[in-house]
């Protein structure tokens, strides 16, 4: 892999690292109405939640001319997988509680909204560096008409 690429995991980690603390310090003001903090094991699962995403990109970003059903396929995957995480550790640091309904649906929504904010900036950021790309070589074959 080489450093872009390397360069990329980590932004997905970090995005990913930074939206969940977002999500759990919104989830617990909205749902307690007040800040409590958070537990050592807490930032830990969200680092863990941040490393998994990242690790599970990576068939995302490698050189392979996927067909667009196979792409669509590991986003899925990546999704599931990441999802998983977050609910395993949730259930296991009480984040919710399966016998409260509105917490188990905050907790979807949350996964949900974070998974899609940070595909859409990643999106957005891949298409900037492509427009960039696509500007310098259209400059250089101007040059070497000329």
């Amino acid at each position: 892999m080489d450093k872009n690429k390397i360069l990329l995991v980590l932004n997905i980690f970090t995005r990913v690292t930074t939206f969940v603390l977002i999500g759990a310090l919104l989830d617990e003001k909205i749902l307690t109405g007040k800040f409590i903090g958070f537990r050592g094991n807490e930032l830990w699962a969200i680092i863990l939640i941040g490393a998994v995403s990242a690790i599970f990109y990576i068939p995302l970003i490698l050189d392979f001319n996927y067909p667009k059903a196979v792409s669509l396929l590991f986003c899925i995957l990546h999704f599931l997988a990441v999802g998983t995480v977050v609910m395993i550790t949730g259930y296991k640091l009480e984040w919710f509680n399966f016998e409260h309904k509105l917490s188990v649906a905050m907790m979807i929504f949350l996964i949900i909204l974070i998974y899609v904010i940070i595909m859409f900036l990643s999106f957005l950021l891949d298409k900037n560096v492509a427009d960039k790309m696509n500007k310098v070589l259209s400059e250089r074959n101007q040059k070497k008409n000329h």
